[in-house]
């Protein structure tokens, strides 16, 4: 499923379900939002649920190893392979910040490129042929000037018949990488033992 994180979404897993608190004071510090669509439903006869003995065990593994949560699921949950095509446009409001002479070369460079493109540009474009461009897309989302659209291909043959129905409908804006694409900066090597721990584990979680 997708979820709000900051100024994007990302793709995730539901772990555990809370019940909402009354408690005015847990209010005022946790605010709740709805999730935005859902990417796949892991709950036909090829993709049966996460069984819930499987999650507590990498939650122990997590615990016990000091390794992030997200590094241990990708033990037990096969990477997905929902393909998206992240498009950037050129705003109203990014149309007239063109005329702001303050603005760096750069980003009046990105902008100038979006202006005469009215069918957007592709995120992977400008990254690739641009070094300061995450930075200036970061920049201008924040700002207003640029907005970020993400279109999940229904005929993509990655996708079960299942998971185009329900990933396909419609436009899913600024998608990030998943929870279980980790930068590789970020992405941490989990040891042989706890991998070893894992798959035993689940093993005998089969077999019993």
């Amino acid at each position: 499923m997708v979820v709000p994180l900051g100024s994007a979404v990302v793709s995730g897993v539901v772990v555990s379900i809370c019940e909402p608190q009354n408690s005015p004071s847990l209010q005022t510090h946790f605010h709740h939002k709805p999730l935005r669509a859902i990417l796949s439903l892991e709950t036909d006869a090829e993709h049966p649920p996460l069984e819930q003995n499987l999650l507590r065990l990498i939650e122990k593994i997590s615990d016990y190893y000091l390794a992030p949560l997200p590094a241990c699921l990708r033990l037990i949950v096969p990477p997905h392979s929902v393909k998206v095509i992240r498009r950037v446009f050129l705003t109203d409001e990014g149309r007239r910040a063109l005329s702001d002479k303050t603005l760096s070369s750069e980003v009046q460079l990105v902008l100038r490129k979006l202006e005469k493109a009215p069918k957007g540009l592709l995120r992977s474009s400008l990254t690739r042929t641009m070094k300061k461009a995450p930075t200036i897309l970061t920049r201008g989302k924040k700002s207003g000037w640029i907005t970020e659209r993400t279109n999940i291909p229904s005929g993509s043959s990655a996708l079960s018949p299942a998971r185009v129905t329900s990933a396909g409908q419609k436009p899913v804006l600024p998608v990030s990488p998943g929870l279980f694409d980790l930068p590789e900066a970020y992405d941490t090597d989990l040891s042989e033992s706890v991998q070893k721990t894992a798959w035993c584990s689940s093993k005998e979680n089969q077999i019993g």
